[in-house]
């Protein structure tokens, strides 16, 4: 089985692949955009990407692809401990700009404004590892994992130093095959991604849906189309099973007041360790 994933070895997303998936074959894609369209044209069996960061939030980097992720399912999720180190050549005190992913940036921000370190964004995490390792500039460093600082041959200068002690990722696994359907006594998740119809009170017709069913809400993220103030779309996780033919009707009942609808599929649902 072969498993795209954004990044190079040794960053955190080839490490979740190596951790969730030991006997699979790790495909690195320089973007969330590769790594989708490598699922897509049948070049791996499936995507694992990080969706959501405890500290900074959602990843919007593949959030903004998902109106055009209708042929993907979901078949997994993970929950990947995320444990963020200053790596560099030198020491800490030498560091002026540091280089990462955008997310890991804004993870550690606190640490970076308390020693006046300037934050510059790179691909990932383990790429900023390597291109400092390549400068050979002391006062670069890079925000990275351990592994990666051992795989380039740099010093870890800092660990933990993160906004919060608590840091974790939720990565999510992307097929184009729809998940075998769960027993009805699985705890699951379903996902949707959806645009409404222009009318007073449409995304609350839609909530009293699941509202009425007895459906947990999980989460709602919304989005606003390029070059428009109020063209909103929306994702949406539930806690239903479509094993449950109530379940089932109720996501039928919501696909019918909308304007789009994408259902992601309904996956077990993980807790985080």
């Amino acid at each position: 089985m072969k498993i795209a994933f954004q990044g190079i070895e040794g960053s955190y997303s080839h490490g979740a692949v190596v951790t969730h998936y030991p006997d699979a074959t790790p495909v690195p894609q320089p973007s969330f955009g590769h790594s989708v369209r490598a699922v897509l044209n049948g070049e791996v069996d499936a995507a694992l990407l990080p969706f959501e960061n405890l500290l900074a939030g959602r990843v919007s980097g593949l959030h903004d692809l998902l109106g055009g992720m209708d042929k993907l399912f979901i078949h997994q999720e993970h929950y990947v401990t995320i444990d963020h180190c200053l790596v560099g050549l030198g020491d800490a005190s030498e560091i002026k700009t540091v280089y990462s992913h955008p997310q890991a940036l804004a993870q550690c921000r606190n640490y970076l404004d308390n020693h006046d370190m300037k934050p510059a964004a790179f691909s990932d995490t383990a790429a900023a590892a390597e291109f400092v390792a390549k400068q050979g500039d002391v006062t670069c460093g890079a925000i990275s994992s351990s592994i990666a600082a051992e795989l380039f041959n740099l010093n870890v200068l800092a660990k933990g130093i993160a906004n919060q002690d608590q840091n974790m990722t939720r990565f999510l696994l992307w097929t184009t095959q729809k998940p075998e359907p769960l027993t009805e006594e699985a705890e699951a998740v379903t996902s949707l991604y959806f645009s409404l119809k222009h009318r007073v009170n449409a995304l609350y017709e839609v909530l009293t849906i699941f509202a009425e069913s007895g459906l947990n809400l999980l989460k709602i993220e919304s989005y606003v189309a390029p070059g428009s103030f109020t063209d909103a779309s929306f994702y949406l996780e539930v806690e239903a099973n479509t094993a449950k033919p109530a379940h089932r009707e109720a996501l039928e009942k919501a696909a019918k007041l909308c304007h789009t609808f994408i259902d992601f599929g309904c996956y077990p649902k993980q807790r985080p360790e």
